[in-house]
This record gives C-alpha cells, sequence and structure tokens, in this order.
C-alpha cells in the first residue's frame, strides 16, 4: 500500500472535441497512464494553507499534466486531448516493478496502454 503522502492516479484520455481527426488518425481511446505523486510540502511552499484536500487537489494537477507529458510525443503540435482522472487506493500491480516512463519532479508515470496510431 503507498506511503500516507502518496496519490495515485490513472489518466484514461479519450480525445478532445475540438479536435477531430479523419479516420481516428490520433485515436487516444484506450490510452492510459498511472501517476504516483508525492506531493509532500508543496501547498506550504506555495504559502497555501496546508490541508489533504489542497494536497489532494495538487497531486491530481501534477498528474494529469505528467500524464499529458508522457504521451505529448505521439500528439498533434498544440493538441491537449480530454482526460478522466480516477484516484487510485495503490499502484496497481502490473507496474509496481517496472521503472516508469517519466519521472518529472514529484511524479512518476508509467504508460498502461497506447493504442497503436496511425501515422
Amino acid at each position: 500500500m503507498n506511503e500516507p503522502n502518496l496519490f495515485v492516479f490513472k489518466v484514461s484520455f479519450n480525445g478532445c472535441n475540438a479536435f477531430d481527426p479523419p479516420n481516428d488518425v490520433f485515436s487516444l481511446k484506450g490510452c492510459t497512464v498511472v501517476v504516483e505523486v508525492e506531493p509532500e510540502g508543496m501547498a506550504r511552499f506555495m504559502g497555501i494553507h496546508h490541508s489533504a484536500d489542497v494536497d489532494r487537489c495538487l497531486a491530481e494537477e501534477i498528474a494529469e499534466q505528467t500524464a499529458l507529458q508522457t504521451i505529448q510525443k505521439d500528439l498533434p503540435e498544440g493538441f491537449v486531448p480530454g482526460c478522466d482522472i480516477v484516484q487510485l487506493r495503490r499502484l496497481p500491480d502490473e507496474v509496481q516493478h517496472r521503472r516508469p516512463t517519466l519521472h518529472a519532479g514529484r511524479a512518476y508515470a508509467w504508460l498502461v496502454e497506447m493504442p497503436q496510431m496511425k501515422k
């Protein structure tokens, strides 16, 4: 189980209404990234009253940004996909013994599933 100061999120990308590529050239359906965030001290550093709710909110923002960075190389310039974020109780077994795909500051990201993109 996670240490108390860690948050784990599953970020599932679902595309964006503003970008409708022909024949799903850049389809993100099924693209999933698991992100572990350690927000300890971030709220205090930013001058915000420290609370569990603030930590969770900051961790969720960091998780979304980190997940986007993980798949960004596969996306058209300027494309920002929509996503669904779910907090998990712990890191899934499938990634526990794998090296992260991306390490960014206080976050680690694992690309769990990436659909084959047509180019």
